[in-house]
């Protein structure tokens, strides 16, 4: 900027030889058209006509002290002193002479001089302060006239108004109390109607001066927008007040180096940088973290500052010496400065910069001043989809929106206009009340120039102008609005604007107008709201609104007006609905308010905003809340600031498009996804829907939506359509979303014409039935609208709607509310309206009557008028109103009329439990006989117990099963304790054990009562009991297994210390301590005792290590078994049970063999029998196979047991052919050798087997065995060995293999064919076959069927093998598939053998 020239010069004789203090200097607001420059020492003030770039002069009648713009520019007052007293005098821009204000002094009275005057910014009050301490407030609206006197008593020094329209006054108020500072100030608060406002302030610090309003940072809460009154006291001392709290000030003191201070401003937020005489400047901050530091310091002349001015949005400052203007950015961290250029000899007094920003003034003392451009100005104006802003002072672009991007036109002005305004296709600059209209031209250029089209000068100056497609309206400073057509031939232009030019003089008090197609919309500064149509020019006021509108916007495709009035409020006016709409919300004081023409919805989207932020809002007028305005919600507070010196001229596409210092700008609101329009492309976010559903956007929600598979979110996405009446879009997301009851509700009333009965049914399907009232009444349609006060059981409202439109259905809702009523317990209101229902109900009427009789029946029931509840239960004779009034009977405890009434309706029981309530036994005892109720007969029992009648009650308790009851009375009534402990053994009945064992420990029969305190599971107080009376081989003995292992542990560690080894093993077993148990019998084992002793402790000590199921402590046994601690092994039978217990089946296979070849060598053929069974069976039963040496040997050993049962039955061919399988292998039977040899010999001989015979006698009369054989045999062996050569031998039966079904000797029994070792019968010792096959029902070993079936009918009794009874009835033949079952097991036992050895 340092090459910056001045725009504009100014030449005259008034600027010479005037100090500093002897010139005032006055931009006019807004516009900023005039400059006015006046001088106490002159009788003329100078302007500046920046539009026509001239300077002129008006007379005055006396010299001026004060001079001051209204808030809008329209008026500059002025003060002109004349001897002792001031006059007031108004000039109008664009007028040649001034006029008087003759309001502001009274006839006769003396104020003195005027001190300060200032106009409000709120409201067109002029505020004058006099000398004589007195305050005048002129209201140039109502030309009201208020003095306000009392509250100084000197001479106003200053004064300032607020942006709240509060005014601060000061004076001085005597010397200040104790201090050096001098003077004491007073300030005085008031607003525009002269009434204080808030409490008046004292300041200390001497003469106040340069008061200015402003928020800080000092002050943290409060609903002004201005919280801080600052001041420059004694000329050192920058004081801040405190507007929230009257106790608190802040003062800035500075070092007296710095001399006086000249000038002040803020800036930012909170931030004060002041200038001083010497040339210094200071930046402080009003921030508590910040307060009194110098944030920065600079010296700017080394002579003396002269003037100060700083922008309005405080952005930038100016200071100047005599010879220097330099131009300062406010903020800290920019640091910015640039200096103007001064002509040699310039002498600069004073500086003022325009509203905004844009030009700075600078007026010197020999005669010169200078205007410099600093900025572009922030002129510009959008149509639709099209902007226009200033690139220089003469120059505009046209563009599109919303990016700008694409200029499509340019305009060149042969001056700086003040205002313009874009058209479909013209261009219009004003300048006061001359208007240039420009063309677009038809050439398809890439950048057309637009071309003028006319000029045309009107008879006052243009406030605002607005163009359709062939159409300009303008409204005149005057409030009259004008309109003419625009002829595109610029030859014609001018005449045919004054064939076509209409004012419209019968308006009065226009403030504002806009332009649609066809219409002029026109607001007044009385509140009317009007149009006018240009096709017939008729006149019509749309509303009369309650304070001036100043402001009008408009979306005439959706038929909607928007207004500012003057009390800051926005209203939206439907055109269609004539409704006026109030928009709330917006946080501050609305500048002005733009639509979004870039969207054609049923939702309208506009911005309102102010000079520090934009809000967008949301006007939807069609829903099922009528007419909705809401705000579309920031993420955040500050998301859509404005910079102070920002100008908003547009919003497109969620765009605001504004200009910044000349330069336009396009910034996306916050509410809007980035990417809106939503490109389809990107990868939206589930923050752009919930933007998008904000701003009612739902296609576009819907369509992220099913794009990125969030389908949970399309219901409440078609219920918002639902609410909007955008119903297509509800029905097909509604379907999507497989809701397709919405879809049924909404498609059946979708095509309603009548929008209030449409709504009415939309809220009814969006559940919100109260709402649908409202809309069916304003439809005319109460009968929908009682059916929905019926389904809410509304039932008064529903009463007093059918009075007036349904009178045929006043009963049925009687009937209703008074059912309502009686649930509610309202019961004399209830009966009120059952008779008032019942006396509406016709003849025909038949379910009402009823209804109404049995509320009737109950609610008197209720309300204790019994006689006429039974007779309309008798007249009704209903049995379920019956029953349920028998019901209502017994609440109020009147039982004997309730069991009554439950006879009535059949339900016995009730009737009986009424009766024995009410003490009615007999009554009571005939209805239980009717009935085989247990339960009645528990109550009867009961009663008659507590009666006194126990054998009546016992007979009861006992044909009900309640045995308790009957040990109760047995043990209490009639100490009949051992019919009581019948009963107990019987039922095992816990509670009633609990009574037995109470009764014997009244009896002191402790065994008893331990036994039956175990039964009622009270093991814990039946162990207490005998530990205490020293009863536990009792408690032991009947404890059982079904108790709780801590009390087992108990009884173990009792035996424990009482030494009783076995007890305590047994009961550590019980209590899953079997390891403990193990270690206590191998102590006691370890002592040598008693055999019969050791042998118990033993079995005990192999059952609790099996219990035990632990490795190391089944090896810990095993070991102790075999002799390794002490070297004395114990009997291989214990070890056998300890490996067969614990599944080690190797184990007991092995040792088994041992055990039975023990008990063979001893001859003990029976124990030897046993051992090898029991392993056998517990091997197999596992589905294990055991070794072929134990099956073997068990076949041997069961031969001789065979033989043994044969002999008896008489079957000596059977007992030969085992004793031959035992004489085969005699090694295993050593003792009996001989005699098994002797046995086989002569059994043999019977049987005709006589070479056996001969082979074993032979065996027999060796001298080794012949001492066995005595007299009565040996005649009978010599006489079969000297048969010799003529013995024969009868050869063994062949039955068929059941595995190979080949046929070999039935004594065999291992196949020759398949090697398979078949199973022998277990009474005949023979294979099994499988035509004649059964299994033994212990044991499940195989037999044959016919032999056993014959063996028991000769007498036979148990198995030969497992010694288990047999009885002819439970054995069997089996069929084929059991057969082949057995077999294939046992095929595949053999085989697992064989793979394992």
């Amino acid at each position: 900027m340092s090459g910056t020239k001045a725009f504009f010069t100014i030449t005259s004789d008034f600027l010479r030889d005037k100090h500093r203090d002897e010139l005032f200097l006055e931009w006019q607001p807004t516009q900023s058209h005039y400059l006015a420059v006046g001088s106490p020492l002159e009788k003329r003030i100078l302007l500046y006509d920046r539009p026509a770039k001239q300077t002129r002069e008006l007379s005055l009648p006396a010299p001026c002290s004060h001079l001051a713009w209204s808030r809008h520019g329209l008026c500059l007052s002025l003060a002109c002193s004349q001897g002792a007293s001031t006059a007031l005098y108004l000039w109008t821009p664009g007028q040649p002479t001034l006029s008087m204000e003759k309001g502001a002094v009274a006839a006769g009275e003396d104020l003195g001089k005027v001190t300060w005057m200032g106009w409000s910014p709120v409201m067109d009050v002029l505020a004058v302060a006099y000398s004589s301490g007195i305050i005048v407030l002129l209201d140039k609206s109502s030309d009201k006239r208020t003095v306000v006197r009392g509250d100084h008593n000197g001479v106003i020094s200053d004064a300032a108004w607020s942006a709240d329209g509060i005014l601060a006054s000061c004076s001085s108020a005597g010397p200040a109390s104790g201090g050096d500072a001098g003077q004491m100030s007073r300030i005085v608060f008031i607003d525009c109607h002269g009434e204080k406002v808030l409490t008046p302030r004292e300041c200390p610090y001497g003469n106040v001066h340069r008061l200015q309003f402003a928020s800080s940072k000092f002050v943290q809460t409060g609903l002004r927008r201005e919280n801080t009154l600052c001041c420059v006291a004694n000329r050192k001392t920058l004081v801040l007040f405190n507007l929230e709290d009257e106790n608190r000030s802040l003062q800035y003191s500075f070092k007296t180096d710095y001399g006086d201070i000249s000038e002040y401003t803020w800036f930012g937020d909170g931030y004060v940088v002041l200038c001083f005489q010497k040339g210094i400047l200071i930046w402080v901050s009003s921030h508590p973290d910040e307060q009194g530091k110098e944030l920065q310091h600079s010296n700017v002349f080394q002579n003396k500052i002269v003037d100060m001015a700083a922008v309005m949005d405080g952005s930038r400052f100016a200071i100047c010496s005599h010879s220097h203007i330099k131009i300062f950015h406010s903020d800290v961290s920019k640091s910015q400065m640039s200096e103007l250029p001064l002509p040699d000899g310039s002498h600069m007094l004073k500086l003022k910069w325009t509203s905004d920003g844009a030009l700075l003034a600078a007026i010197g003392g020999n005669g010169q001043g200078f205007v410099f451009l600093t900025k572009v100005p922030d002129i510009g104006c959008v149509w639709r989809n099209k902007a226009c802003y200033m690139v220089s002072l003469e120059a505009f672009n046209i563009a599109s929106m919303p990016t700008l991007s694409e200029v499509t036109g340019t305009v060149s002005c042969k001056f700086e206009p003040a205002m313009v305004a874009l058209g479909p296709q013209n261009f219009a600059a004003v300048m006061n009340n001359l208007v240039v209209y420009y063309i677009e031209p038809n050439a398809s250029l890439e950048t057309p120039a637009f071309e003028i089209l006319g000029r045309y000068e009107y008879a006052g100056s243009v406030q605002s102008i607005q163009l359709s497609w062939n159409t300009a309206v303008l409204l005149l400073t005057d409030g009259r609005i004008l309109t003419h057509k625009l002829h595109p031939d610029p030859t014609v232009f001018l005449s045919h604007v004054e064939e076509t030019i209409t004012a419209l003089d019968i308006i009065n008090n226009v403030s504002c107008m806009a332009l649609a197609d066809t219409n002029v919309y026109f607001g007044t500064s009385t509140g009317t709201l009007g149009f006018l149509s240009l096709n017939v020019q008729k006149y019509e006021a749309a509303l009369h609104h309650t304070c001036g509108i100043i402001q009008i916007f408009l979306k005439e495709d959706d038929a909607i007006v928007a207004y500012l009035d003057v009390a800051n409020a926005i209203y939206l006016y439907n055109i269609i609905q004539e409704i006026s709409i109030k928009v709330e919300g917006f946080n501050g004081k609305p500048n002005g308010l733009h639509f979004d023409w870039s969207v054609q919805d049923f939702a309208i989207n506009f911005v309102v905003y102010d000079h520090t932020h934009a809000q967008c809002f949301i006007s939807i007028a069609n829903t099922i809340f009528g007419h909705v305005v809401e705000e579309v919600k920031a993420p955040s507070k500050n998301a859509d600031q404005v910079q102070r010196n920002e100008c908003i001229i547009g919003f497109n596409s969620g765009n605001l498009v504004t200009l910044l210092n000349g330069v336009p700008h396009i910034r996306k609101l916050s509410v809007f996804p980035q990417n809106y329009p939503v490109e389809m492309t990107t990868t939206p976010t589930k923050d752009d829907v919930d933007k998008l559903r904000n701003l009612h956007r739902y296609r576009e929600a819907a369509q992220i939506c099913k794009k990125e598979g969030w389908k949970d979110l399309l219901p409440s996405i078609a219920g918002e359509c639902l609410r909007n009446l955008d119903l297509p879009l509800a029905i097909a997301l509604y379907r999507e979303s497989g809701c397709y009851d919405k879809v049924t509700s909404i498609e059946r009333y979708r095509d309603l014409e009548n929008i209030q009965r449409l709504c009415g049914y939309m809220a009814l399907v969006d559940n919100q039935p109260e709402l649908a009232c409202k809309w069916f009444l304003q439809a005319h349609d109460p009968l929908t609208v009682l059916d929905i006060y019926s389904d809410l059981m509304q039932w008064e409202r529903a009463i007093a709607l059918a009075e007036m439109h349904a009178p045929d259905k006043v009963g049925y809702a009687c009937q209703q509310h008074a059912q309502q009523l009686e649930f509610l317990g309202d019961y004399p209101e209830a009966l009120i309206n059952y008779e008032r229902a019942l006396s509406l109900a016709s003849d025909d009427d038949f379910e009402l009557k009823v209804a109404c009789k049995h509320g009737l029946a109950k609610v008197s029931f209720r309300m204790n008028d019994l006689s006429r509840g039974f007779a309309l239960c008798q007249e009704v004779k209903n049995p379920a109103l019956t029953e349920e009034c028998a019901g209502i009977v017994e609440e109020g405890k009147h039982y004997k009329e309730a069991g009554r009434l439950y006879k009535e309706c059949g339900n016995f029981f009730k009737t009986a439990t009424m009766y024995l309530k009410a003490r009615e036994m007999k009554l009571a005892e005939e209805v239980i006989n009717q009935t085989d109720s247990i339960p009645l007969k528990v109550q009867l029992a009961a009663a008659k117990e507590s009666a006194g009648d126990h054998k009546g009650a016992i007979k009861l308790y006992e044909a009900a099963g309640e045995y308790d009851a009957m040990v109760k009375i047995l043990l209490e009534g009639l100490n009949r304790t051992d019919l009581a402990i019948e009963i107990v053994d019987r039922t095992k009945s816990q509670e009633g054990a609990k009574m037995v064992a109470a009764h014997f420990m009244k009896l002191k029969d402790f065994p008893s009562a331990i036994r039956y305190l175990l039964i009622s599971n009270r093991g814990e107080e039946a162990f207490l009991t005998a530990r205490q009376f020293n009863q536990m081989d009792v408690f032991a003995q009947v404890i059982g297994n079904d108790h709780p292992a801590h009390l087992y542990e108990k009884i173990a560690r009792y035996y424990e210390d009482k030494r009783d080894i076995v007890n305590a093993s047994h009961f550590f077993s019980q209590a899953h301590k079997s390891q403990r148990a193990v270690d206590l019998l191998l102590s006691a084992v370890k002592k040598k005792g008693q055999p019969a002793a050791e042998k118990q402790l033993l079995e005990l000590l192999v059952a609790a290590t099996v219990k035990a199921n632990d490795t190391a402590t089944t090896e810990k046994t095993s070991q102790f078994l075999l002799g390794s601690e002490d070297g004395n092994p114990r009997d291989e039978k214990y070890l056998l049970d300890l490996y067969l217990l614990s599944g080690q089946l190797h184990e007991a296979d092995r040792i088994a063999l041992l055990v039975a070849d023990h008990h063979l060598k001893n001859g003990d053929y029976k124990e030897a029998h046993k051992t090898l069974f029991r392993a056998y069976d517990k091997i197999v039963r596992t589905s294990h196979t055991p070794s072929g040496q134990l099956v073997d040997l068990l076949t041997l050993v069961h031969s001789h047991a065979v033989s043994t049962v044969m002999y008896t039955l008489k079957q000596h061919e059977i007992v030969a052919r085992m004793l031959i399988r035992i004489c085969r292998n005699l090694n295993k039977f050593p003792k009996d050798a001989s005699r098994f040899l002797l046995s086989a010999v002569l059994e043999c001989a019977k049987c005709n087997l006589n070479k056996t015979a001969m082979e074993f006698a032979l065996i027999l009369m060796q001298p080794e065995n012949r001492s066995m054989i005595t007299e009565k045999y040996e005649s009978k062996i010599l006489n079969i060995l000297r048969k010799g050569d003529r013995a024969t031998e009868e050869e063994d039966t062949l039955t068929a293999c059941p595995f190979a079904n080949h046929k070999f000797p039935k004594s065999q029994l291992v196949c020759p064919l398949c090697k398979i070792r078949v199973p022998f019968c277990i009474l005949t010792g023979m294979h099994v076959i499988r035509v004649d096959f059964t299994l033994c029902p212990s044991c499940e070993m195989p037999g044959i069927y016919s032999e056993i079936v014959t063996a028991l009918s000769r007498g036979l009794q148990s198995c030969p093998l497992c010694s288990t009874p047999w009885h002819p009835q439970n054995i069997r033949p089996f069929d084929n598939e059991e057969t082949d079952a057995f077999f294939k097991r046992i095929e595949m036992l053999q085989f697992i053998g064989e793979e394992r050895t």
